[in-house]
């Protein structure tokens, strides 16, 4: 037999035990976690298993479906819409400060606005808030509310390319 053969075997006999030793004492530690029972109380739990098999449990009536709702344009809105109004919640009628401007990144990141808009949203709202002095949260929302609004309603055209024209 080669020394290679020779080392393969002596180390599959040296591993295979080791790699039993976990397997051994996790039912070691099950055997001593479980409570002792008396041969009545195996009869009597197997007798009860044949009697109610899992199976025959009979559902509720009134049991809600566990089918999740399909997800719409609409309810996607709804939720982000709902997440953006919660989170905001916490600013109102508190004082701005760094955590103040934390949350409103977080609410409109977790809005699904994005990190453009959220971080132009925010550079112009610091601008609005140094220039007209806010300091209080109520105020801090009313004005991103507003700022959104308008660059909502902005006038915005479509600009082309004699490149883009050709395609």
């Amino acid at each position: 037999m080669s020394t290679t053969a020779l080392l393969v075997i002596i180390f599959v006999a040296l591993m295979v035990p080791l790699a039993a030793v976990p397997f051994i004492h996790r039912g070691m530690q099950r055997r001593r976690a479980a409570p002792a029972r008396s041969p009545d109380d195996i009869v009597a739990l197997r007798a009860h298993e044949r009697r109610a098999p899992v199976d025959a449990v009979p559902e509720p009536a009134d049991a809600p479906s566990l089918e999740p709702e399909p997800a719409t344009y609409s309810t996607g809105l709804v939720a982000a819409r709902r997440s953006l109004r919660e989170r905001l919640s916490v600013i109102r009628g508190r004082s701005v400060d760094y955590d103040a401007w934390e949350r409103l990144e977080e609410a409109l990141l977790g809005a699904d606005v994005g990190v453009a808009t959220t971080t132009a949203t925010l550079d112009q709202l610091r601008n609005t808030s140094l220039v007209h002095g806010i300091t209080d949260g109520d105020t801090l929302v009313a004005s991103r509310g507003a700022q959104m609004r308008a660059a909502l309603n902005a006038q915005r055209s479509l600009q082309t390319t004699a490149r883009d024209r050709a395609h």
